[in-house]
């Protein structure tokens, strides 16, 4: 696919199928025929510590995902980047085009999700696609073994089916731990020196356990079949851990206010911010918000903005006061600390245009 499509879109916490509160974004990247997508999630209250990442599109009302690949998650957060190349979805009957969101299963009741297409998101609705391509040799032997071992997430098989057509070893399996999940209740239940809330507890710790186990299962079934996964290379995290500070108030304030590229022609991120957001950066470059050339652009045009620019083959940040090039505006930015200027738009002259007057930080 020729040029270049890049977009934030935000995550969000779903329970029983509500949407709750922002979760983390996402970043998707398209260039030429490779896509690249950020995953960061944030301020999740999980246990688990890890999940699986799928991309999905939906056909008549029905969420059909693909596994990208898994995300480790510690402390709440946890964050990702893959990249594979866009041809391979048309293995899947698909197009990069036909992409519609993210879904992230997180236990029976509770997934992340996000989507740039309008429509709607339940667990019920979603389902693991495998590639149409097969050998010959292999197609008949794999469509048996699919339908009958990968059950879906809504509890059918990729093909449609009911768990009826699960093999003999998975049947006694799922039976063998129900009827232990039900041992552990009746225990509780008949126990004479524990309580009824501690009959509660054991039950739900049991579901949670037996869930969890259920859960871990479609995974590595799933991770076992090249049919149900993108070949996605999962990149170092080196970038995000360059300068983490800076890192993470980047993507905290992308949350919270506008993200937009203010300079034509040059792939430069950047989060309109007001004096208050300020607050967000280190300590020590608070006294910003007392610079009478940063407030008189503020005032002027009632935003400031945070920037992240490569420089050098490195990732830098900066604060952009906006205004219009003048050479007694550019003594007055130089001696406040914004010696450098970059014009909105493409133009041969900066006299007259605007732009933002900046400084690396």
């Amino acid at each position: 696919m020729a040029g270049l499509q890049r977009f934030i879109s935000y995550i969000y916490r779903y329970e029983n199928d509500e949407r709750q509160e922002n979760a983390g974004f996402a970043k998707m990247e398209i260039r030429g025929n490779v896509c690249r997508m950020e995953v960061h999630i944030q301020n999740i209250n999980l246990e688990q510590r890890e999940t699986t990442v799928y991309l999905f599109t939906r056909k008549e009302n029905v969420m059909h995902g693909i596994l990208v690949g898994e995300l480790a998650l510690s402390k709440g957060r946890g964050d990702v980047r893959y990249a594979f190349d866009t041809k391979e979805l048309v293995e899947f009957g698909i197009t990069v085009l036909d992409l519609e969101g993210i879904f992230i299963p997180c236990g029976e009741e509770i997934y992340l999700a996000s989507q740039w297409k309008e429509g709607t998101v339940t667990r019920q609705r979603f389902q693991v696609i495998e590639k149409r391509k097969t050998a010959p040799a292999e197609a008949e032997s794999n469509e048996i073994e699919e339908a009958a071992d990968i059950p879906s997430e809504n509890g059918q098989n990729v093909s449609g089916q009911r768990g009826n057509n699960q093999s003999a070893d998975e049947r006694e399996l799922s039976e063998k731990e129900q009827d232990e999940a039900e041992q552990e209740v009746t225990r509780g239940e008949s126990g004479t020196e524990g309580s009824t809330q501690d009959q509660k507890v054991t039950a739900a710790e049991t579901k949670s356990n037996t869930s969890q186990m259920m859960n871990n299962r479609m995974r590595m079934g799933q991770n076992r079949s090249g049919n149900r996964n993108i070949q996605a290379t999962e990149l170092p995290m080196e970038e995000f851990l360059e300068d983490s500070s800076w890192e993470r108030i980047f993507q905290k304030l992308r949350l919270k206010e506008t993200v937009f590229y203010p300079f034509e022609g040059q792939e430069i991120e950047c989060i309109r911010m007001q004096l208050h957001d300020l607050q967000e950066l280190p300590k020590k470059y608070w006294y910003i918000g007392n610079n009478s050339f940063l407030l008189h652009g503020f005032f002027n045009y009632r935003h400031i903005i945070l920037g992240e620019m490569q420089e050098n083959g490195k990732k830098a940040y900066f604060i952009g006061v906006p205004g219009v090039f003048a050479n007694q505006e550019r003594i007055m930015a130089s001696m406040f600390g914004f010696p450098e200027f970059r014009t909105a738009k493409m133009a041969e002259y900066k006299t007259g245009n605007f732009g933002y007057w900046y400084r690396i930080i």
